[in-house]
């Protein structure tokens, strides 16, 4: 098997896994709120990655070279978790992963388009800008109210 064709099928699964984390995690917030969810999640995260960082011996050492907006991915982490677990319920979870899908693709379309955060520059041109036109409104005919 190529490299594309494992990247791609591990993307694909973990996709799934996110299709169904919503649900589960609102499960959870509806037996112990939203910051306990929330706080269970990163809590089995944190031994789930630990264990395997131990078992692969990581580089973790290297944490000093890391830049200050770099350690925002745990609290945003956070946030992800209690906003879709607080969705979920409400909208549905196809609603709440077209519009976190859309607004993921368009986040990382502008920070693909301007190279930040160490990504590599992928200007939007108008196809692109046509694409997430055409994604924002497939969203809407999935969330729109009957």
């Amino acid at each position: 098997m190529n490299a594309f064709v494992f990247i791609a099928m591990t993307v694909l699964l973990v996709g799934l896994f996110a299709g169904i984390q919503g649900p589960l995690n609102a499960l959870l917030a509806n037996r112990i709120g939203l910051l306990g969810a929330a706080f269970v999640v990163h809590l089995v995260g944190l031994l789930f990655s630990g264990s395997i960082l131990l078992v692969s011996g990581g580089r973790l050492a290297d944490w000093r070279g890391v830049p200050w907006y770099g350690w925002l991915g745990g609290a945003l982490g956070v946030s992800i978790v209690m906003a879709l677990s607080y969705a979920t319920p409400r909208i549905g979870i196809a609603g709440t992963v077209v519009l976190f899908v859309v607004a993921q693709l368009a986040a990382a379309a502008v920070v693909g388009h301007f190279g930040w955060l160490e990504t590599p520059v992928k200007p939007m041109d108008l196809s692109r800008l046509l694409g997430l036109l055409l994604l924002l409104a497939g969203a809407w005919l999935v969330v729109k109210p009957s």
